[in-house]
């Protein structure tokens, strides 16, 4: 039931199709290799971050336990809905020849349905990540002499100043506040068949009334952002640890 039901091949799903097989899974998981091996070579030249004085051994609070639990499950559920998601767009080309055409139909399905059920509970951090950690991400003048020093990550003589949150940081939490946007909304569009029937009216009967050719669009929209997003996770998750 709903829009298009009684269409068989919608105008347009064919140029759909192509852009999907072509420029999303042929050319844009090329951008997080490339970033991969953009971090590999800088690490190589530049090695790990040091400090430049010895840990004094006090400990200062900077998040509490709620926030610590909340940044964890976003990292975990990203990691998952990567994983899955990546699997999905690209999975057929690089896992069938590893895992067979069976194994890979049990993957794929395993697949759809992590990425379905922990959808959501990522949808919940994001928001809530944003509606905490918006005030301490605000722009200042600060952030501009942090990010003309290139973060201190080009230079030995010193680290710019920087407030609670450096400008590094405050392009991540934006990159997370309006990617993270455009994935949520554009994930609920394509899911919204699959969880109509679980909510009440009219919020049910409104996820019914989106159509095929607006699912189309949510699909490039959520995989385009999510591949994007992905790419530059990698330099975040790498100054977090190796670098």
């Amino acid at each position: 039931k709903g829009p298009g039901a009684n269409t068989l091949v919608l105008p347009g799903t064919h140029y759909w199709q192509q852009f999907r097989d072509s420029t999303m899974a042929g050319l844009l998981p090329w951008l997080i290799v490339a970033m991969a091996v953009v971090l590999v070579l800088y690490h190589l030249i530049f090695g790990r971050a040091k400090l430049e004085r010895p840990l004094s051994g006090r400990r200062v609070p900077r998040w509490n336990w709620f926030n610590r639990l909340l940044h964890w499950t976003t990292a975990v559920t990203f990691i998952a809905l990567a994983v899955t998601g990546l699997s999905m767009l690209i999975g057929r080309e690089l896992l069938i020849p590893v895992l067979g055409k069976a194994g890979f139909a049990t993957w794929a399905a395993a697949s759809i349905q992590v990425h379905n059920i922990v959808g959501p509970l990522f949808s919940v951090c994001t928001a809530l990540m944003i509606v905490l950690w918006i005030w301490s991400n605000i722009p200042n003048k600060v952030d501009w002499q942090w990010l003309k020093a290139g973060g201190g990550m080009f230079s030995k003589h010193g680290h710019p100043s920087a407030g609670r949150f450096n400008a590094g940081e405050k392009l991540w939490f934006w990159m997370l506040a309006i990617g993270g946007g455009a994935v949520v909304l554009s994930g609920i569009v394509l899911v919204a068949p699959s969880y109509a029937a679980l909510l009440p009216e009219p919020l049910g009967a409104f996820l019914v009334g989106f159509d095929r050719a607006e699912m189309q669009q949510a699909n490039v929209i959520h995989a385009v952002v999510a591949v994007l997003w992905t790419a530059v996770a990698l330099g975040h998750i790498y100054i977090g640890t190796a670098g």
